[in-house]
Formats: C-alpha cells, structure tokens, sequence
C-alpha cells in the first residue's frame, strides 16, 4: 500500500505548483447549490475554467461542508485515469484540512485544482463501467453471481485478470457495498488490500481507498481496475466531443438546468407537455408515463450535458460508453433511443426557451 509520506509528497509538490500561481478573488455564480455543482461538473468537461471557477466559488458559500467530496468525485468521474495525478491531487488536499489552511484556505487550494481538473484531459471509463454494471440488462447475471458469492470467491474474481472487466468490477462492488442496497458484504478494504496484494500501481490503489474514505462513491472502488487496464496502452488520442455551444441565462450555463436540479425538472416537464411528438415515440418504445421525465433527463444529458472537450480515445473507454452512454434511458428497447434522440437534437432552441421561462431560485447571499 503506498506509504502516507507519499501523500505528503504530492502536497509537496502541490505546494510548488500553486505558489506559481496567479489566484484570482472569486466570484461567485449566483445560484444555490445544486446550480453551482451542477455548473462545476459541467464546465470541467467542457473545458471552461472561468465558469467552473465562478461555480466553485458559489459553491464555497453555499455548501462548503461538501466541497471536498463533490472535488473528488468529479475527478474521478470526469478527469479520470489519464489524470491520475491529478486525482490524487485532489485526495492528497481534500484529507488533509491544516494544510488546505496552511496554503490560504479553501479558495486557493481548490480553485488551483479546479482549473486543472478544467484543462486537463478528461475521460469518463470508471463512471461508464459502474453504469454499465447498474443498468445494462446483459450484465444481470454477473450482478446477481456477485451478490450470491462469498468473499473468497469475490476476492478471487476481483484479482483474477482473465476475467472480463465487468466480472471483476461486480466483485468489487458486491465486496465493497456499491452493487445493492440488500447486499451481504460491505468490506471495502478488502478490496483495496486484494488489488495492493498484486504489487502492482499500489499507488492508486491507495489513492482510491482515500477517494472512498472522502466520497463514499462506488467510483472508488472501480479505479484502480480501469487503470490497470489504462496501463497496458501505448499513448491515445486526445480530442473534443461535439460539444454544443455555450448558452447562458446571466452568468449561469443553461446546460446546468438539468434533470437533477429543481429547475431542470420543471423544465423536462414543461418539454414533456409542449412536445407530443416526443411523448407518442416514448409511448411506442414502451417507456411509461412515470419513467418520462428521465427518460427525457437522461437524452439531455447524453446529447448535451456529458460531453467532454479533450476526451481521451481509448478502446476500453470506447466500449464502455458507445455507442451510447449506460444512463437508464438508454436501454429503451434501441430502436426506440435512436428516434428519440433524433427527435429530441432538434429541440435545443425550445429546451432553452424553456429554460429562461423556469429559471433557478436565486438562494445566495454572498459573504461579508
């Protein structure tokens, strides 16, 4: 397992990097939290560092107690195995508050790392595979084999390389509490202990049991697999997503009003009652007037909301993701998605009008 003083020398290093630094004061969107977090996560993909900037700076007065573990999940959801340095990062500052304090406080601890979260590359593979394994009906029976097993069978499954990926991170979840709320297992260390045992990147293996310490995000418990698997690559290709134009409402991305925000959700329903076209290829693809709006969230999300500037292009991360991304709503039956998706890429205008009629409760009050 990697030794603590490791973690000392990243902040060591750290230290160096954001004493070079240019700080900025922030400025806060003016949103409330859920806004703010959803703002950050967004613009990090995209690549747009003085918006995630206003957005982490909200949310420093909004939710600060929070802050550090929202940090870390973005990183490992969206920076992910190309930028594992700075994903350790992140823990290395985020377990350890006197430092933050010794450096300037939280401002200036995360607003370096926000922006190099923000300009980095990014890649979504840990995040894909835990929603593959969540919502990808031909991974039903390794779910259901990982919560019937025992632990010494999850342990050998986990550390066993001939397995497919998605074998291996079932056991990981099912040992580590991350598959099913009525699980039998919720030994998480067990899991880092069995990937360290292989003497092999123990580096992130203890980056991620730090991670889950801070997050408590089943993420966590995939990262060290992913690497593994980044690791046996020659470099890849790094390019942009067809990333839609940006659009604001004030200083606030409209992309931010999505389906997990008060606002968005008002805004899926209105989208629901103005498009009927939209509700007739929802009803023929069998999904029902409850399932609708994330349905709907989950289409906005995959045309708009999880694009990635500088995505890394690498088989794994291909797979796991194309070719559509394993939210719920894209295992409507297929031809189904298509239609929907078609349909709904012509919407933009509309969604956005809709969203200018439903904008966010402005719920901040900025510091003394």
């Amino acid at each position: 397992m990697w030794p603590e003083d490791l973690f000392e020398f990243i902040l060591e290093d750290l230290t160096e990097e954001i004493a070079a630094q240019a700080i900025s004061d922030p400025k806060p969107m003016p949103c409330d939290r859920w806004i703010a977090r959803s703002a950050l996560q967004k613009a990090i993909r995209r690549g747009e560092p003085e918006i995630a900037l206003q957005a982490l700076a909200a949310l420093l007065v909004q939710h600060p107690a929070g802050l550090w573990r929202d940090l870390t999940i973005i990183a490992i959801e969206d920076v992910g195995v190309p930028g594992m340095d700075t994903i350790a990062r992140v823990v290395s500052a985020g377990r350890n508050r006197p430092w933050r304090r010794r450096m300037g406080g939280e401002w200036v601890v995360a607003s370096a790392l926000v922006q190099r979260m923000a300009e980095g590359t990014h890649c979504q593979a840990v995040c894909d595979l835990l929603m593959r394994l969540e919502n990808d009906p031909a991974w039903d029976k390794a779910r259901v084999s990982a919560l019937e097993a025992d632990i010494p069978e999850l342990a050998r499954d986990l550390v066993d390389s001939t397995r497919p990926l998605e074998v291996r991170a079932a056991a990981a979840l099912a040992l580590g509490g991350g598959l099913a709320e009525e699980q039998r297992f919720h030994q998480p260390t067990a899991i880092f202990e069995a990937l360290g045992s292989l003497g092999r990147s123990t580096h992130v293996v203890a980056t991620a049991q730090a991670a889950w310490k801070i997050s408590r995000n089943p993420m966590a418990l995939l990262l060290p697999l992913v690497w593994l698997e980044w690791m046996k690559l020659e470099p890849v290709e790094v390019r942009d997503d067809d990333l839609p134009a940006l659009n604001l409402i004030g200083s606030i991305p409209t992309s931010a009003i999505d389906q997990f925000t008060r606002a968005g959700q008002s805004v899926i329903r209105a989208y629901l009652n103005a498009d009927p076209n939209m509700r007739a290829l929802l009803d023929a693809a069998g999904v029902l007037s409850a399932q609708r709006s994330r349905v709907v969230g989950d289409l906005m999300f995959l045309l708009e909301g999880g694009r990635l500037s500088r995505r890394a292009i690498w088989p794994l991360g291909d797979c796991l993701r194309l070719p559509f991304r394993p939210l719920p709503g894209a295992f409507i039956r297929r031809d189904g998605l298509n239609a929907a998706l078609a349909h709904f890429s012509t919407k933009g205008p509309l969604i956005d009008d809709l969203r200018r009629q439903h904008p966010p409760s402005v719920k901040f009050s900025p510091p003394a």
